[in-house]
């Protein structure tokens, strides 16, 4: 129901308003409860995790993320996102590559914006996984869901990734503990306490970031505060995503901007009409 059709509903022919309807308010009311009381037993079950995770490492010595003290073989990184926010976040991909060259980095993103990434040359493998599974009705009690979850998880232990990069939310988190990468990088306000080994200050819990009060930054050098913090040294250019399409595909679209009268090799911004 759109606003405009929600409005009309609620007035009398007459264009009055009618009576609130106190049990639709009601069941409103129960499921937001509902899930802010969910919501808040999984925070704390993950934080719980998350202490022993921190306990498990209490002690511990880890060499310094640059490139003269640490050497991985495998990285993930991992951005489970629309596509706008996975292009910003391959600005990651690019430092960290640069930074260690001989390690291989896997992407974990979303099926319907992993293609986007497809032929980027700094990544050596895509998986996909859709968590927004888990927000469908009886979700916890679909099989099928258990299964593709313990898939991805023995899929990403198989990879012996020495350095995980949590880029955003808490999804992005867990699946970083589940990666089995001894080292995690991300923002601790946005996943669970704990679970970073090397945990960045700010990020908007629950929230996002371009939605954060007195906080002018670009979500790019979001990312690149992380890959930062992985032991890259950034550059100005290192803020402008950068695309890689096949062959075909360039030509294509050098075809169809040619056939509007637009220059391929122009800047080209794109705006409603």
């Amino acid at each position: 129901m759109s606003y405009r059709e929600e409005q009309l509903s609620n007035v009398d022919d007459y264009g009055y308003p009618l009576a609130p309807d106190v049990s639709w308010q009601r069941r409103k009311r129960i499921i937001h409860t509902s899930r802010s009381i969910v919501g808040k037993i999984i925070y704390l079950l993950m934080s719980i995790i998350g202490g022993f995770l921190w306990l498990g490492r209490r002690g511990k010595r880890y060499p310094p993320l640059t490139p003269a003290t640490f050497h991985p073989r495998r990285i993930l990184v991992i951005r489970l996102d629309l596509i706008g926010d996975l292009v910003l976040s391959l600005t990651v991909v690019r430092a960290l590559k640069r930074t260690y060259p001989e390690a291989e980095i896997d992407l974990l993103a979303l099926p319907a914006s992993a293609r986007v990434a497809s032929y980027d040359p700094n990544l050596s493998e895509i998986i996909t996984y859709d968590p927004n599974i888990w927000r469908r009705p009886k979700a916890l009690l679909q099989p099928k869901n258990w299964r593709e979850a313990i898939s991805l998880r023995r899929r990403l232990r198989a990879r012996h990734y020495d350095l995980a990069v949590s880029v955003y939310a808490n999804w992005a988190a867990v699946l970083a503990v589940l990666s089995g990468a001894p080292r995690r990088v991300g923002y601790g306000r946005e996943g669970y306490p704990g679970f970073m080994t090397d945990s960045l200050p700010g990020g908007i819990p629950g929230r996002w970031r371009h939605w954060a009060p007195l906080d002018n930054k670009h979500e790019v050098d979001y990312c690149l505060a992380l890959a930062q913090a992985a032991g890259a040294t950034l550059t100005a250019e290192d803020r402008i995503p950068r695309l890689y399409v096949d062959e075909k595909t360039r030509q294509e679209t050098e075809q169809l901007l040619l056939q509007h009268g637009l220059q391929p090799h122009k800047p080209l911004i794109a705006g409603p009409r």
